[in-house]
């Protein structure tokens, strides 16, 4: 676990706050997160760490930071400081209602094993594209997310290795599973670690925890 700036600690993240300011509060979170990984890739073996299985994950503004960290629309500017990843890549990424800037970037170059969790009613990070915090186009904070869902349907269409847990009618309580559901995060971990993920599917939980599997097409 990594305690991370926040550009934006005791100020408002809605839709009064102007998207530059946004925009920057997340990249701070991108880069404090990248810079964690190098200190644990440069500090591997007096840690103990095997790199090749090294998983990054996330809940709200941590998810929305490992997913642009992971698709990066931040790279662009300054391919220098994200240069790590033309030799690195996690083994996964796991996050809790979260969201990328771009779609664009979500694409099979830069792509690693997902595990996503969403509500499909959270109130501050869409399940699928709206804007950020459901802003209108008049707000000075209006910006586009692409939510988990979203990021699932390209994953389907690539059939890419991707595990979406879809909680109808959930909202944004659903990022608290990073610290309530062990068991789907550990079955995902090790089907990566062992090779059996495959391809991309949707897992909706209904109440009461009964589960319907969707598979893809």
């Amino acid at each position: 676990m990594i305690k991370y700036r926040l550009y934006l600690k005791g100020k408002d993240f809605g839709c009064g706050t102007p998207t530059p300011e946004k925009l920057k509060a997340i990249q701070w979170g991108v880069e404090d997160a990248l810079d964690a990984t190098k200190y644990l890739l440069d500090q591997a073996t007096t840690l103990g760490i095997d790199s090749s299985k090294l998983f990054i994950a996330g809940s709200s503004a941590g998810a929305e930071a490992i997913l642009n960290l992971v698709f990066n629309p931040y790279k662009r500017k300054n391919e220098e400081r994200y240069a790590l990843f033309e030799q690195f890549r996690y083994a996964g990424a796991l996050s809790f209602a979260g969201a990328v800037l771009d779609i664009a970037t979500v694409d099979k170059k830069a792509w690693v094993p997902l595990l996503l969790m969403h509500g499909t009613k959270d109130q501050l990070v869409p399940f699928g594209t709206a804007t950020h915090r459901f802003c209108k186009a008049t707000d000075a904070g209006w910006m586009m997310f692409f939510g988990s869902h979203s990021i699932y349907e390209k994953a389907k269409k690539e059939k890419l290795p991707l595990r979406l847990y879809t909680f109808p009618g959930g909202g944004h309580e659903v990022s608290n599973y990073m610290f309530r559901r062990f068991s789907e995060m550990d079955a995902f971990m090790k089907g990566v670690i062992n090779k059996k993920l495959k391809g991309a599917k949707e897992i909706i939980v209904r109440p009461r925890g009964q589960q319907l599997y969707v598979s893809p097409v």
